[in-house]
């Protein structure tokens, strides 16, 4: 059976993942994953993750590679020869080089292929991010990842006083 990582995630080797949630959910599926499994695990993410620093990680098992660009993320996971691995999506990789995404995509895909569990996940959709979703066997989207953001209007007030005395 595959672990559970959140009540509607769960995650089994050989499957590419990508998964859209608020932070906190991200955080406990995370959490479950990495102290369920006592594999070599790769943690890819950009040069300022907003994941990994707020997630628990025991160095033993984990291998943090941060990745600059698009082409280093491709040499990153050609490499990777952990059974799990943790993919951070950084919007910055790919405003370049929108092209290797494709390529970023299959090499995710024949990844899993191989009885590697890759899980690639954001707080937040963007357009990058939704590129990928045709090479992953399984999208998970929460719906307020989608939802804009609401703004914090408050209610003007329209009093005005005068000092007394002045005029």
């Amino acid at each position: 059976m595959p672990p559970v990582l959140h009540p509607a995630i769960s995650g089994s080797s050989g499957s590419f993942s990508v998964i859209a949630a608020p932070v906190g959910i991200l955080l406990e599926a995370l959490s479950t994953l990495l102290r369920s499994n006592q594999n070599q695990t790769l943690y890819l993410c950009g040069n300022y993750p907003q994941i990994l620093t707020k997630l628990f990680v025991n160095h033993e098992h984990v291998k943090i590679r941060r990745a600059l660009t698009a082409y280093q993320i491709l040499t990153i996971l050609e490499d990777a020869d952990e059974p799990l691995i943790l993919f951070e999506h950084d919007r910055s990789w790919y405003q370049d080089t929108p092209e290797l995404i494709p390529i970023i995509g299959e090499i995710c895909r024949r990844k899993s292929a191989n009885l590697q569990m890759v899980l690639l996940f954001s707080d937040r959709v963007d357009r990058w991010f939704s590129e990928i979703d045709p090479y992953a066997n399984r999208v998970v989207y929460y719906l307020d990842t989608l939802a804009k953001p609401r703004k914090n209007h408050s209610t003007p007030v329209n009093i005005q006083n005068t000092l007394e005395g002045l005029w």
